[in-house]
């Protein structure tokens, strides 16, 4: 009785093995399934499971994290481009249906390991791409910064790169001599062609501080004016211009001065003010350097008293010019590098759209004495 007893309870052993072992193997095969691997792919992207996602992929590039911000990335890209998560949808099914995972695509299903010690699990593998840089100079630096991480500039010219697929903000950066600028642009980091555009040009026109800083010049500019009339046109007072300016407008000027300087006691002069057109104002890259024009409107209060008259005569007079500049790198400023009289008028500058009034609250008078000239 002992023996049927002891042979039935080895049977009934060996079945709850056996069965112990089939579940196993179904339990093992299921959860290392591929299948499975893709239905938690496409919870994870419809759900916007962030964690879930992190849990199934693995890099094709080491250097490459998947972090939370790279899986953001992902979702958000898929859910913005729903043909192309279609695609990789039925190129993950055509890899469990063929059994020949193809890893030089974008997505692909790859082995990662094991789980319950036996069964080859699977995970979606991702391949980072690179993003190439154009319009940059010769003179200039480009960073990109995606979520506060500058993106390493790679051994090939203008390439940046490993970066995680997905949607994101790319802060382009440009560094020059004139400073640094900043645009922010949404890019789509996918497959192979991924480029974006950094344009110095026309982000330095635009930046206010550029503008203030051309304006300024100018302004200081007309202000040394006066102080170059009343000195006998000594080029050095005009110290916002560059060397061939002070040259070239004190060769033309100080030949006329010379010939009625002995007629004249006293000149007066005084800088009023300028109107800037801000839409003529023109920057661009020619030469090695940053060169710049913009159209104003310039006052100044200007009276000579000849030998033997007691009252001053007024010759005031309003220039519409066209200003010239060049940005000294050495110096690390801008300089009036010519002047053109445009004929710009006070009827003209009321059709100008977006002016700049730029007035002198207590305008500085300058005098010249033929008696000693207060200025020399």
């Amino acid at each position: 009785m002992s023996q049927i007893f002891k042979s039935k309870w080895m049977i009934i052993t060996g079945i709850l093995l056996c069965l112990g072992v089939l579940t196993f193997i179904i339990i093992g095969q299921r959860l290392a399934s591929p299948n499975r691997t893709l239905e938690k792919f496409n919870t994870a992207i419809t759900g916007g499971h962030v964690k879930q996602l992190q849990e199934i992929l693995i890099s094709g590039d080491k250097k490459v994290e998947i972090n939370d911000e790279a899986s953001k990335a992902l979702i958000k890209h898929f859910k913005e481009n729903k043909t192309v998560y279609k695609k990789v949808q039925n190129q993950l099914k055509q890899d469990i249906e063929k059994e020949n995972n193809d890893s030089s695509r974008l997505l692909s299903l790859s082995p990662s390991g094991k789980t319950m010690l036996f069964f080859t699990q699977y995970k979606v593998k991702v391949q980072p791409q690179m993003i190439t840089v154009s319009g940059k100079r010769d003179n200039e630096k480009v960073e990109l910064e995606i979520n506060n991480q500058v993106i390493p500039e790679t051994g090939k010219s203008q390439t940046y790169g490993p970066v995680f697929p997905g949607s994101y903000q790319v802060k382009k950066k440009v560094i020059n001599e004139l400073g640094i600028f900043i645009k922010n642009e949404k890019i789509s980091v996918w497959d192979k062609e991924n480029s974006v555009t950094v344009d110095s040009k026309t982000w330095i026109q635009d930046d206010p501080n550029i503008q203030k800083n051309i304006v300024q010049t100018v302004h200081q500019f007309n202000q040394e004016v006066s102080l170059w009339e009343t000195s006998e046109y000594d080029p050095a007072k005009l110290t916002s211009a560059t060397s061939n300016v002070q040259e070239y407008q004190t060769s033309l000027r100080k030949p006329e001065f010379n010939t009625v300087k002995k007629y004249i006691s006293e000149i007066q002069s005084a800088y009023l003010g300028m109107v800037v057109d801000m839409d003529s104002i023109d920057i661009w890259y020619s030469g090695d350097r940053w060169n710049a024009s913009l159209d104003v409107l310039v006052s100044y209060k200007y009276g000579i008293k000849l030998k033997g008259k007691q009252q001053f005569k007024d010759l005031s007079y309003k220039r519409g010019q066209q200003i010239h500049l060049i940005f000294d790198k050495e110096a690390k400023k801008w300089l009036i590098n010519g002047l053109d009289n445009n004929y710009v008028t006070e009827s003209t500058v009321d059709t100008w759209d977006h002016k700049e009034d730029v007035k002198v609250s207590t305008p500085k008078v300058q005098t010249w004495h033929s008696g000693g000239a207060t200025n020399l």
